[in-house]
C-alpha cells in the first residue's frame, strides 16, 4: 500500500543503474532521468513512479507492487540520485 513517503524528488536526476523492462516501460543502466511524479493504482496494488528524460515528454514508470518490498527499501538498487 502506498505511504505518504515517496524516495524521490520531482525536478531531480536520476542515473539508472540496472536494466528495468515491465509493462512496456524500459530503463536502460547509464541513462539519465528526471523524476516527476508518483501515483497509486488501488485495483492493481501497484505504486508507479513516473520519470522522463530530458526534453521528452514521453515517460517511463518503475512499478512497485504491493507484493514487492517498499520503494523506498529498494529504489538505491535501481536508482542513484546525481543532483
Amino acid at each position: 500500500m502506498i505511504t505518504s513517503e515517496c524516495p524521490f524528488t520531482a525536478g531531480k536526476h536520476y542515473e539508472v543503474l540496472k536494466n528495468i523492462e515491465e509493462l512496456g516501460h524500459v530503463f536502460i543502466a547509464g541513462e539519465i532521468v528526471i523524476f516527476k511524479k508518483f501515483s497509486y493504482d488501488f485495483h492493481n496494488g501497484v505504486t508507479r513512479f513516473w520519470f522522463a528524460k530530458e526534453n521528452d515528454i514521453q515517460m517511463n514508470i518503475w512499478h512497485v507492487w504491493d507484493t514487492d518490498p517498499p520503494a523506498s527499501d529498494q529504489w538505491r538498487d535501481y536508482f542513484k540520485l546525481i543532483d
